[in-house]
């Protein structure tokens, strides 16, 4: 089996340290390419057709990660991609600390709009998140850490049999 495993591998980085970990064992049981996401900005083409000769396509999911500029580019990355893509998840949010949730905007009609407009340009990451789960991360599988962050993606309409608990090593 071919494994194509994309993620941050800069050396301080929590996220690099469990990817590299991983890495180390499951390469001793598959055919494993470490793609680092620095780069993943710069695939298209060629560069899925590459992807898409892999058996398995994993994520390590981090809202930052896929943010370059406001740009959104994980939904379009993730749609040229026919092999299945799992993706582990390492933070879960019911609502994200400190920052009041999109779904307490006040108003009606176009006040409500620009108001969520500007909640979305504040917010980012928030945004971005949100609409992930909304696409169930373009997954087939997704990996948590703690049953309860499976709850929580659960509560938010992803479907039971999509999530696994995998302790952090």
């Amino acid at each position: 089996m071919k494994v194509a495993w994309i993620s941050p591998f800069k050396k301080k980085c929590g996220i690099s340290i469990y990817s590299n970990e991983y890495c180390k064992v499951l390469s001793e049981s598959v055919c494993l390419r470490k793609i680092k996401l620095d780069n993943f900005f710069r695939y298209s083409g060629k560069e899925i057709e590459t992807l898409n000769s892999f058996d398995i396509i994993h994520f390590q999911y981090e809202t930052s990660f896929f943010l370059k500029s406001r740009n959104r580019k994980f939904s379009g990355f993730c749609s040229k991609i026919t092999k299945p893509i799992i993706l582990t998840l390492h933070e879960v949010y019911d609502s994200f600390p400190g920052i009041f949730p999109r779904s307490h905007i006040k108003g009606k009609g176009l006040i409500r709009k620009i108001k969520e407009i500007v909640y979305d340009a504040k917010h980012p990451y928030q945004t971005a998140y949100s609409q992930h789960i909304s696409h169930n991360f373009f997954a087939n599988k997704i990996l948590v850490h703690a049953h309860y962050h499976r709850d929580i993606l659960i509560k938010k309409g992803i479907p039971e049999k999509m999530i696994a608990t995998l302790p952090l090593p």
